[in-house]
């Protein structure tokens, strides 16, 4: 199996890297950009962090793997529909090394490592797969889980199950 790695830079102008990039401030994108592939995320529109993580790891839209945004419970996001890219990557035997996605938060069994990302709560003890890699990142290296999140935020009772219909009926009714 290939080795691919692939690089998200959440919240990055694809024209300010491309720039940078020409002008040789950025000479490490600009190689990765001439020998691999690049592109600017379709999947989403506005390319906002909740959903584009979740639809760049199913390769599904926000209405099949139901993570809408923020506005949504944790239990909501982290509950992604579908099979995640390394998911199928590990049952094609391949190995995997997911670090710092948001939305994979709990860590699940992968082939390979998985450290959590955004959405993962900063007091947590175990944030990766396997379990024993948090502790050595931790100790070792006085590795935190971030960015910041604001956990007071998602502390509240959850609202109920989201009513997707009703929703885009309100919505439709404000134009």
């Amino acid at each position: 199996m290939r080795k691919v790695l692939v690089i998200g830079l959440d919240g990055a102008d694809p024209r300010l890297i491309e720039t940078w990039s020409r002008e040789g401030r950025l000479p490490n994108m600009e190689m990765i950009m001439r020998e691999g592939v690049s592109g600017e995320l379709m999947s989403t529109f506005p390319p906002t962090t909740i959903p584009a993580w979740p639809c760049f790891a199913t390769g599904t839209t926000s209405a099949k793997n139901g993570v809408f945004g923020f506005w949504q419970t944790r239990e909501e996001m982290m509950n992604i529909k579908g099979k995640l890219l390394w998911d199928i990557i590990g049952e094609a035997g391949g190995r995997v090394g997911v670090m710092n996605v948001p939305c994979t938060y709990p860590p699940r069994r992968v082939n390979g490592f998985m450290i959590t990302g955004l959405m993962t709560p900063p007091r947590e003890k175990v944030f990766t797969y396997p379990e024993e890699l948090s502790r050595e990142l931790s100790l070792k290296y006085g590795y935190k889980v971030g960015p910041l999140f604001r956990e007071d935020l998602y502390d509240v009772p959850p609202r109920g199950p989201f009513d997707r219909e009703a929703y885009f009926e309100e919505f439709m009714r404000s134009e």
